[in-house]
């Protein structure tokens, strides 16, 4: 009988990804990556669900940046692509040592490598479904720069609107991300390079939001519209309330977003205003509208 229970048993290994947090170096891990002998790779966020018990957006980000996360190593694996070489695809996260685990089967393995993280109860099924969109949480410029944006095309080209905020789904099943704007030439999601503002929150909402573009790409194929780029806002010269190093902040910040769309085969086109967001929306759709 020992002989037999040893024989079911699983084995496999696990990787944290660490997001900093704060000012002081804390980390708190937002997914764990695996494998096992039986069941080949899984991924999940270490929270099934926002936790609006932590401050600010911190339990809203610990859901969404795990889940995109976790979309993203099984889409790379998916791809038969090794697991080693997987990269985050979010700029300022961490990634942890793997770790051996075992269990009587797979769903045990997978149940006690949740149970590493603090941030997972339990007794929560390691593959509890959840309907809870996976949107990563906006800064309040980004949040602005899109509402701005979206009033310039309703008074220039209001037939546009109906492009705005469209749902992005991987599975089928669960809402995984949002897109700004999908026309029939142009898709694009929108950014705010603030160098006033917190530094994880400027890099990492924009590169989740190059993440969805590029997902979106795949997803569409052949049909994928001519134009499909990040938008980002940047603050134009001469503002008083700038310095010197604040725009050198926001053109290291830029250039930072381009190496990561370029890896991706994506653009980063930067703006000054949403007037100019507004006229690149429109010049794009201009010769799609006839159809």
């Amino acid at each position: 009988m020992a002989q037999s229970l040893l024989t079911e048993s699983a084995t496999g290994r696990v990787r944290p990804v660490l997001m900093p947090v704060g000012s002081v170096g804390e980390i708190v891990c937002i997914a764990l990556l695996g494998w096992t002998d039986r069941d080949g790779h899984w991924a999940r966020a270490t929270t099934a669900k926002a936790l609006n018990c932590l401050p600010g957006e911190l339990g809203h980000a610990l859901f969404s940046f795990g889940s995109l996360v976790a979309a993203d190593f099984m889409h790379w694996c998916g791809r038969g692509k090794p697991a080693d070489e997987w990269k985050a695809p979010l700029g300022g996260l961490v990634l942890g040592d793997w770790l051996d685990v075992e269990g009587f089967d797979a769903e045990d393995a997978i149940r006690i490598s949740m149970s590493l993280s603090a941030f997972h109860p339990s007794s929560e099924p390691a593959q509890s479904p959840t309907s809870h969109a996976i949107t990563a949480p906006r800064t309040s410029d980004e949040n602005r720069f899109l509402d701005e944006v979206r009033s310039e095309v309703e008074r220039a080209r209001p037939n546009l609107l109906k492009g705005f905020r469209k749902a992005l789904s991987l599975t089928g099943k669960a809402t995984s991300g949002e897109l700004d704007f999908v026309g029939h030439r142009y898709i694009t999601c929108y950014a705010a390079v603030n160098p006033k503002g917190r530094v994880s929150s400027r890099v990492q909402t924009a590169s989740a939001a190059l993440w969805r573009l590029a997902r979106a790409r795949d997803m569409f194929g052949f049909a994928t519209p001519g134009v499909v780029e990040l938008t980002a806002w940047i603050p134009p010269r001469g503002l008083p309330i700038f310095t010197a190093h604040d725009y050198q902040i926001a053109e290291e910040t830029v250039s930072e977003l381009q190496a990561q769309a370029s890896k991706e085969d994506l653009r980063v086109f930067a703006v000054v205003d949403a007037s100019s967001a507004c006229r690149r929306l429109i010049d794009l759709e201009a010769s799609a509208e006839i159809h």
